[in-house]
């Protein structure tokens, strides 16, 4: 409902049903469809083919993503429109769980291309760029780099994102927060996943082969961020926790101490490389809790 409120007046909604069980399809045909581009995928193959199938359809000279559960502001459109000259137009946005609302954003910037992947790998930062929605892209840009959502499980959105910066001469940063982001119980911290580290491995594989890890700080920030996401993932066990941990050694090596932004990061540098693993575990679950 809140695309078609939208006040820009010139938008192409379309709509990909991945094989969804509520009644999506009996409301869109109601009482949508001479509004929207309306497709049902049953292929069920996951989000990655239902977006590259919404890419494939797309004809406007620019594209943003919601995904189901989310909303706009009814402006929010036309605002991220205003910066359409920019390669790339990243907003803030308002996260809900539950009645809770919060406004999360980063102050405006404009940066060339010089900055935009040094900026986009600091700690604080990156999480705005770890997902496709609250953004604005050039379909120009995605066709020229033929440029689709990977088929993995885990960390799909990120490589498509950090893919898209790096053809990018310039993007900006707005502090609109009209995206609303409904989170659910489905986050990295509150769900196992059982092959992360082939996952992590896979994503990247992507993103050395753009050349974006092209310093000694972004190439620890990502290994270090690998490695707490592997380590938190397996937190609820043992065993694989302990196993995780030695499995690090490799990673580390890709790591220079002194680029590491937080004092948490070179904290848990050293408490690996020395294999303090139950020390790890034991701070890990009090944190947690």
């Amino acid at each position: 409902m809140s695309l078609i409120e939208q006040t820009y007046p010139n938008i192409e909604i379309i709509v990909i049903n991945d094989g969804s069980s509520d009644r999506s399809d009996d409301i869109m045909k109601k009482f949508f469809i001479d509004k929207v581009r309306y497709y049902v995928w049953n292929d069920n193959k996951g989000v990655s083919a239902a977006r590259n199938y919404g890419l494939s359809l797309a004809t406007a000279q620019y594209v943003t993503f919601i995904d189901a559960d989310d909303y706009l502001d009814k402006h929010y459109i036309e605002d991220l429109m205003k910066y359409k000259k920019y390669d790339m137009v990243i907003s803030g946005y308002t996260s809900k769980i539950f009645e809770s609302y919060t406004a999360k954003k980063l102050e405006y910037i404009e940066l060339n291309d010089k900055e935009i992947m040094d900026f986009t790998m600091k700690k604080n930062n990156f999480p705005f760029f770890s997902q496709p929605w609250g953004k604005l892209y050039k379909k120009s840009i995605i066709d020229k780099g033929k440029l689709c959502f990977p088929s993995i499980s885990f960390g799909e959105d990120t490589a498509f994102v950090l893919t898209y910066l790096n053809g990018c001469k310039d993007a900006i940063i707005i502090e609109n927060t009209g995206y609303i982001n409904v989170e659910n119980d489905g986050t990295l911290s509150r769900k196992y996943i059982s092959d992360i580290s082939n996952q992590l491995q896979i994503l990247t594989d992507i993103v050395n082969s753009e050349n974006i890890l092209n310093n000694t700080f972004k190439i620890s920030f990502w290994y270090m961020r690998n490695i707490k996401l592997k380590l938190i993932n397996s937190h609820y066990k043992f065993k694989i926790f302990i196993d995780e941990c030695k499995k690090t050694e490799s990673e580390l090596r890709h790591i220079s101490v002194k680029k590491l932004e937080s004092t948490g990061d070179r904290i848990l540098y050293y408490l690996l490389k020395y294999k303090l693993y139950l020390l790890i575990y034991i701070l890990l679950k009090l944190k947690q809790r």
